[in-house]
């Protein structure tokens, strides 16, 4: 305030760095149509810049007068129903105003913020962002003669509706944003060079929300202070405090601080980073379990239960990924699959941490020749347990050597077997197509190697396939092998689910008007069952009643998507006692 009391405006602190930040790269747009607008940023731009030139695109944006149902407008808050009225009329429409219903917008989404992991009640963020109703009013002026715009002003209301009169007073917020046309430079090139990879849209983006200034000492001495207090009443106030600047911490700060935070408070660190539910705190805690001896019962559980989050991030990915360099014991392994799994369905590409997950694999798999436990390990939880999908699509070496696996004679069949069903969730290669029907149609393979080769073939069989199956199936001397084929073939080509329909047609090609062949004694031979969503399998081994392997699958079909319920295998071994 100047002597007067009248504000004194100037610029802001890290208005320079700003400024760079937004001049260091130009915003390539694409609009297609009236509405599509496409946005290519260049890989280094913040999203928090990227925010802001949304906001500046999402504020120029004006209805074409001429369409009379011209209602819906690409906004920063996605398409938004919009009203306007045209407050001066010359050769064209030189003054506009627009009014949004934000809240109705199809994007208006609440960003949620870090929570902690512990919190009784979570998930709030949505229901609560209920309660705020949000409008938007913006009015643009024209040139008559160069038929461009010259200033915008939009401004948005808030207002939070449990503690407000008439919907108008109250708790509310008000922001306005002016644009001026200041000069138009002349710029021709409207062919560009773009990265496909990296498009966006128009909606905001959550962005990173991260302190300005990292320090590592702010907390530590909130932590020494909290860890000497004498007087319970400040306590509260101060963990939150902490929680909160630790939320605000990037990795690089806060991992230098966690040997310090140990020394001062051990108990309080471990709360602090369990409440804190960052990222960098995950990675923290990691970074802690790495400490702890090689066969702590605690680092397999705590490890496991962190694989469970919802949205894993990059650094989650390399952090578990550290854990299983660290010790490979189930739970980790299937944590870091787990985790990987979600990232890679969250991200729909392959990225340099699902390529590090997939070198991982491929070294501990080595030539298939190594220990069968730890072979198998690999292979049923780190592969065909979550991940095969991404590491089908970082690795075809990957999938090279689990094809390796396959006939390997110093690998045990659960290791060969395994290694066949790790293609249960990915396509199979062509050289790997050929093996896996070299062994179906091997009579000197076990039947349980043939069937896992079988089963994953029918996934998408080839006509070249089922026809050599057709041909070799009358002339089949195993019994229990031929009993289950039959009994699959038979089951689908009854099937009148919509999703079998091809896969049926073909197999009815291949039979050439053949009979497929009579199921078998159900007491005494292998054979594949389908009641409903449920669906198993038992294997038996020569002309035993009792089975060697029983496998029963449920897939429940929900919201147009095939979810995986459950999933029971059992190897069912009989020891024979000698009473004497």
């Amino acid at each position: 305030m100047d002597a007067e009391g009248n504000p004194v405006f100037g610029p802001a602190p890290g208005s320079d760095a700003f400024t760079a930040a937004m001049e260091k790269h130009p915003l390539k747009v694409v609009v297609e149509g009236v509405y599509d607008v496409k946005l290519y940023p260049e890989e280094d731009e913040s999203v928090t810049i990227l925010n802001i030139k949304r906001g500046i695109v999402s504020a120029l944006a004006v209805p074409l007068l001429e369409e009379e149902n011209n209602k819906k407008m690409p906004t920063i808050h996605g398409m938004c129903k919009t009203n306007y009225i045209v407050n001066a009329m010359e050769d064209i429409a030189t003054d506009i105003t627009l009014n949004r219903d934000l809240s109705k917008c199809d994007h208006f989404i609440p960003q949620r913020d870090h929570t902690s992991p512990l919190a009784l009640i979570s998930g709030m963020h949505y229901p609560l962002a209920q309660l705020i109703r949000s409008s938007q009013t913006c009015n643009y002026k024209f040139d008559n003669d160069k038929k461009h715009m010259t200033s915008g002003a939009c401004t948005e209301n808030h207002i939070l509706v449990p503690f407000s009169h008439k919907g108008e007073y109250g708790v509310t917020n008000v922001g306005k944003q002016f644009l001026t046309l200041l000069e138009v430079s002349t710029y021709n090139e409207r062919v560009f060079d773009h990265n496909v990879a990296n498009l966006k849209g128009l909606p905001m983006e959550a962005a990173e929300d991260k302190s300005v200034v990292q320090d590592k000492d702010a907390p530590l001495a909130v932590l020494r202070e909290l860890a000497t207090l004498s007087n319970g009443e400040k306590r509260a106030h101060l963990f939150q405090q902490l929680v909160s600047m630790v939320r605000g911490m990037k990795a690089e700060t806060l991992s230098p601080a966690i040997p310090e935070a140990l020394k001062l408070s051990g108990p309080l660190t471990y709360q602090v980073l369990a409440q804190c539910g960052t990222p960098e705190c995950s990675s923290a805690i990691m970074q802690i379990l790495r400490t702890f001896d090689n066969s702590a019962f605690e680092v397999d559980a705590i490890v496991f239960a962190m694989g469970q989050v919802p949205n894993p991030s990059a650094l989650l990915v390399n952090d578990m990924l550290a854990m299983a360099r660290y010790k490979q014991s189930k739970p980790i392994l299937y944590a870091l699959s787990n985790v990987v799994k979600r990232f890679y369905k969250a991200e729909g590409k392959v990225t340099p941490e699902i390529e590090a997950v997939a070198e991982f694999a491929v070294a501990q798999l080595g030539d298939c020749t190594g220990d069968n436990e730890q072979n198998f390990l690999v292979l049923r939880v780190n592969v065909i347990g979550n991940m095969a999908a991404a590491m089908g699509a970082a690795s075809p070496a990957l999938k090279s050597a689990v094809i390796q696996c396959v006939n390997e004679p110093a690998a045990s069949l659960e290791v060969q077997q395994a290694a066949i069903q790790a293609f249960r969730q990915t396509p199979v290669p062509e050289e790997g197509r050929e093996v896996l029907m070299q062994v179906l149609l091997s009579g000197a393979s076990p039947l349980q190697k043939r069937v896992a080769a079988y089963l994953v073939l029918m996934k998408d069989p080839q006509p070249a396939e089922l026809a050599q199956l057709a041909a070799a199936l009358p002339i089949e001397e195993d019994q229990q092998a031929k009993s289950f084929v039959i009994s699959h073939l038979t089951n689908i080509l009854e099937s009148t689910a919509a999703e079998t329909q091809e896969l049926r047609q073909k197999i009815i090609d291949a039979l050439q008007g053949n009979e497929v062949g009579t199921v078998m004694d159900p007491t005494k031979f292998s054979r594949n069952y389908r009641i409903g969503s449920v669906q198993g399998n038992m294997l038996f081994e020569g002309t035993s009643y009792l089975p060697k392997e029983v496998m029963l699958e449920m897939t429940l079909k929900a919201f147009g998507y095939n979810v995986d319920m459950m999933e029971v295998k059992n190897t069912i071994e009989f020891v024979s006692l000698s009473l004497l």
